[in-house]
């Protein structure tokens, strides 16, 4: 296991974001607010916007339609439950990676986003896996299993777990 720590990795995009907030109040349509702004972003990395591809406009749109799909009910579900706990914890909208630890292991295919009291378990393989650190369940893809010290979390699947504050752990 190999701990990170994220301290000093804070980039500082004011200068940028000032400049393109302006251009933004300078258009009242969101629509064409979003298009200039795409714009501007892609010309920074030198891409021509005039040779974007109208399919990849299409495929890139959402089909509403697909809403009552059962992988598509479950996954709208799983977002608004995320949205009501980042309202619900701070550290979950906390934007200072100062403010984040992570833990991982690259073999087991397990990366874990500490966040205050609160930890994002990933499992990015195929296979369970039991990862050191416990806590309860604020939302899964697929349920864990909690013991004392670990979390089996099911492949291809996430947890995200209170913990105990990081001087306890």
């Amino acid at each position: 296991m190999t701990k990170v720590e994220a301290v000093g990795l804070v980039v500082d995009h004011r200068d940028d974001h000032d400049s393109a907030a302006a251009a933004m109040e300078a258009v009242s349509d969101p629509v064409v607010a979003a298009a200039t702004g795409r714009e501007a972003e892609f010309a920074e990395h030198g891409w021509d916007t005039a040779e974007v591809d109208p399919w990849t406009f299409l495929r890139s749109k959402l089909n509403w339609g697909e809403l009552d799909e059962p992988a598509h009910v479950r996954l709208v579900s799983c977002y608004r439950k995320l949205l009501a706990l980042r309202r619900e914890h701070a550290s979950l909208s906390d934007p200072w990676l100062t403010h984040v630890s992570v833990d991982y292991d690259e073999a087991a295919r397990w990366i874990v986003v500490h966040r205050g009291t609160l930890a994002l378990v990933c499992n990015l393989g195929e296979d369970h896996a039991a990862v050191p650190i416990a806590g309860i369940p604020l939302l899964s893809w697929e349920p864990p299993t909690v013991g004392r010290s670990a979390t089996t979390v099911p492949g291809h699947s996430f947890t995200l777990l209170a913990t105990a504050p990081p001087a306890e752990r």
